[in-house]
């Protein structure tokens, strides 16, 4: 019992490279865990830490391989999620005011001076758009207790107030920050990003931040669950899922979704409503439209590949297009003959499976 609760709690720092919750959770009690727990658990039980070592290894890969689609390429935004961990990661934990202020900062660089885009595993490109939404996530995380939750909102929302109206751009982030804390006083700005805002990215955090609040506050919201209804119907932010990464790269089962609907549908469903299956699936055009800006980046050779790659996985007609678009435009760039050469590989499969 002991070598398999370990073991759980080993592979959950994984989902930490992958943008998820940095906070450690065993599986096996569904229980929080703190890093200082950990360490205890690997120095009491050493040599069983020692055999789980060697599982580890093999563990992390297949998990890896079951869950990126295509290789992990290229972008700048590793270094900022890097500073992230070292604002919000530490042992002990930050007190909560540095934990709000380095959130900030860190967002405030961001809009600034843009990380560059790669292709990431979970579906979809890590840009910009992908390190504000981390970074806005992380201010306040779900295993925070409620007084040390209470002083972060307390603080982002003096921050929301001092900030001018001139800077909507960040007030509409701290809104979302603010919210994550389940603060209901934002709920109707927080309403109007998920529906309106012109960015994706913002669309998807703000429903997040809406996740926060009590199923009965969203209930009892008719303005929030009709923007809900509404969503589910109509976003186009996209991502891509892949059904088999262990199989063939032209996968039938590659889909392209909204995570934006797909928690907009989660709250629904969760209040009672009625939503039919499979609203999360959207057109395959708005998935190559996040991909196809990412061949052209020349600064990042392996980030173009991965998403030819994808587009390849998506096989439909505006992924054909886009291919076909990439190929006339870079067969005479010095340097491109490989990738041109990749993507018409990719292209001609296509065909083939018409």
């Amino acid at each position: 019992m002991k070598i398999i609760n370990i073991m759980q709690i080993a592979v959950s720092p994984i989902s930490v490279g992958l943008g998820q919750s940095s906070d450690l959770q065993t599986k096996w009690t569904g229980r929080p865990v703190k890093k200082q727990t950990l360490i205890s658990l690997i120095r009491r039980y050493k040599d069983i830490a020692q055999l789980s070592g060697r599982v580890f290894g093999v563990m992390v890969g297949m998990t890896l391989m079951c869950f990126v689609g295509v290789p992990c390429q290229g972008g700048t935004g590793s270094g900022r999620l890097a500073a992230l961990r070292n604002v919000t990661e530490t042992v002990p934990a930050p007190p909560a005011a540095s934990r709000v202020a380095g959130c900030v900062e860190l967002l405030k660089q961001e809009m600034k001076s843009p990380s560059s885009a790669g292709f990431g595993p979970g579906g979809g490109p890590i840009d910009t758009g992908y390190i504000q939404e981390v970074i806005m996530g992380s201010v306040c995380t779900f295993t925070q207790k409620e007084a040390e939750r209470n002083q972060i909102r307390s603080i982002l929302a003096k921050k929301l107030e001092s900030t001018p109206s001139s800077d909507q751009a960040l007030r509409d982030r701290l809104t979302i920050m603010l919210g994550s804390t389940g603060d209901v006083s934002v709920m109707p700005q927080l309403t109007s990003i998920m529906e309106h805002h012109p960015d994706g990215f913002m669309r998807y955090s703000a429903v997040m931040a809406l996740r926060q609040m009590s199923l009965d506050t969203i209930r009892n919201s008719e303005e929030c669950v009709s923007a809900l209804k509404r969503v589910i119907e109509k976003d186009a932010y996209a991502r891509i899922r892949f059904g088999d990464s262990l199989g063939p790269m032209y996968d039938s089962t590659t889909m392209v979704y909204s995570p934006l609907r797909n928690i907009a549908a989660e709250l629904l469903r969760r209040t009672g409503m009625p939503v039919p299956k499979g609203v999360e699936v959207v057109e395959a055009k708005y998935g190559v439209q996040r991909v196809e800006p990412l061949l052209y980046d020349s600064s990042n050779p392996g980030c173009i590949q991965a998403s030819i790659q994808v587009l390849g996985r998506i096989g439909s007609i505006e992924a054909r297009t886009a291919l076909q678009t990439f190929i006339n435009k870079e067969t005479e760039v010095v340097g491109m003959k490989q990738l041109v050469k990749e993507a018409q590989v990719t292209l001609d499969n296509l065909h083939l499976r018409q």
